[in-house]
């Protein structure tokens, strides 16, 4: 697996960074992560944004590519009294058996990874048949400003991450209900999502990286 060196440079200024849009975010947070329960996947956990919105006493994994925001999230983590396993594992490439979780957790993750196709259907493959995906995502947004997104990430996708996918579409496309959607702002969703039985085109037609 390689380690991504985009995320272990932004490590010491990235909580510093986020302090606005955290404080944006966190009722959301609040909300969905209350959802969250048996076994969970944190997938892109980074810094450890996530970990104060879980209720004690879940078991909580937590993976990133990232050896340095790790390290953050693990003495988040520990401050906060959590039941956290720390690993460092490529979202693409998930090394848990088939159905291993009941909560996976995807927090501004699907605009960084190089295949969300794939990483989605990962996502799929390790949760439990039932278990639950909750998703934050910023995602493309219509009109002008979806021009305007488009031109920053010319710049912003090199350095940090992608501006402009449709996450929303490609978790449908993965074979998922959404349970709940919510757009807070144009460029965000918040989603909760099963698996659909009936529909599961990551084994028919697995996207390769």
């Amino acid at each position: 697996m390689r380690r991504d060196s985009r995320f272990n440079w932004l490590a010491p200024v990235y909580d510093w960074s986020m302090v606005p849009a955290e404080r944006a975010l966190r009722p959301f947070r609040r909300d969905l992560q209350s959802r969250a329960s048996g076994r969970i996947l944190d997938i892109g956990v980074g810094t450890g944004a996530t970990l104060p919105h879980y209720p004690q006493g879940r078991c909580i994994i937590g993976i990133d590519t990232s050896p340095a925001m790790l390290r953050r999230a693990t003495q988040k983590a520990d401050q906060l009294g959590l039941r956290y396993t720390p690993i460092l594992m490529d979202a693409h490439r998930l090394a848990f058996p088939d159905g291993s979780f009941d909560t996976v957790v995807c927090s501004l993750v699907m605009c960084s990874v190089a295949d969300p196709h794939l990483a989605l259907c990962e996502v799929r493959r390790v949760l439990r048949p039932g278990g639950k995906a909750l998703f934050i995502e910023h995602v493309r947004p219509s009109g002008i400003l979806g021009y305007v997104f488009d031109v920053a990430n010319i710049v912003w996708s090199p350095l940090v991450c992608q501006l402009t996918r449709r996450t929303e579409a490609l978790v449908k496309w993965a074979g998922f209900d959404l349970l709940h959607s919510q757009a807070p702002v144009d460029f965000l969703r918040v989603m909760v999502a099963s698996p659909n039985t009936d529909h599961d085109p990551c084994s028919s037609h697995p996207p390769t990286p």
